[in-house]
């Protein structure tokens, strides 16, 4: 079943060309973020019946029920196969979208880039970069994502990103890259009162004897032989696990720079020092997109950016 699922998925992005296919599939998010049929109705303006139709009708053509229906309620929440089809269903709709707008015919350079990026402040090199562009294509909108390395190439393979930023990457084999201006350096947030907060350095072997939270990009660009047997949980943004080190529940580890003014808690450098590369990132052997083209470009004659 889990098969024929991605199949139809599949089928439905190769026939972006046939209305009924993302219509059915827009449908389908539109009932599961409502949970109801008929406030979806509402929201598509057309009639409940006909949406229990296509709902019915998509479900006969998978063969699986995506949709559990309550004896005391009128809300839908979705099955284990149903939550798969939403997650393919977005990613369909969202690259349709990306796609007809950028093989739009217009006199104006205009369009979206999409960037997923992991946090660090070496974000405000991106930023000039972007105010140099935008200066000379106004009408190009930028989106970002912010996650972990792993949601950023996620979504780089499955087309809804153009460009990733990604911290400390060490395999790069499927991607072609530029080594930003910029390096990350790690540290640990402490709440005040820790033994250890007034120290300006912490080292790695003192790292080894707290328990610690790491992000889950760290898996990838935590310093070799800092180690990770105490560690006591992770995260994907920082701006919720401040509030571990907030707690006092132990030291946070995440770059220089990311939290900063939080009352009670102490950033500390790791000694010796420890540094990971920032890298702009996209699909090897993929065709960018016009105006992703131009973007690159002035990066690259407005820095001192080494490409890979």
């Amino acid at each position: 079943m889990l098969i024929f699922l991605l199949i139809y998925a599949l089928n439905a992005y190769n026939k972006i060309g046939d209305s009924m296919e993302l219509r059915t599939l827009r449908y389908f998010l539109m009932v599961s973020r409502l949970e109801s049929i008929s406030e979806a109705a509402r929201a598509l303006h057309i009639t409940q019946p006909t949406l229990s139709r296509q709902m019915a009708a998509l479900e006969e053509e998978l063969g699986t029920v995506l949709f559990e229906r309550g004896n005391r309620s009128s809300k839908l929440s979705l099955t284990e196969k149903g939550m798969l089809l939403r997650r393919r269903a977005e990613e369909i709709i969202s690259l349709s979208d990306k796609t007809e707008y950028e093989i739009a015919e217009t006199e104006e350079i205009r369009g979206e880039i999409h960037i997923g990026a992991a946090e660090t402040v070496g974000m405000k090199h991106l930023v000039r970069w972007i105010s140099l562009y935008q200066k000379e294509y106004p009408n190009v909108r930028f989106h970002f994502y912010s996650g972990d390395g792993s949601q950023i190439r996620e979504r780089l393979e499955a087309g809804l990103d153009d460009l990733g930023i990604i911290i400390g990457m060490k395999n790069r084999n499927r991607y072609e890259s530029l080594v930003l201006p910029h390096k990350d350096r790690w540290g640990v947030l402490l709440h005040h009162s820790h033994p250890l907060a007034k120290q300006p350095e912490i080292t790695v072997q003192q790292l080894r004897t707290l328990p610690i939270y790491l992000s889950k990009q760290v898996w990838e660009a935590y310093p070799d032989g800092a180690g990770t047997d105490n560690v006591r949980g992770t995260y994907n943004l920082l701006s919720n696990a401040v509030y571990l080190a907030e707690e006092n529940l132990g030291a946070v580890v995440c770059l220089e720079g990311l939290a900063k003014e939080i009352p009670g808690v102490v950033w500390i450098p790791l000694q010796p020092v420890q540094e990971s590369e920032l890298y702009l990132v996209w699909k090897k052997y993929h065709t960018l997109s016009p105006i992703v083209e131009r973007f690159l470009d002035i990066i690259r004659k407005n820095s001192d950016t080494i490409e890979h």
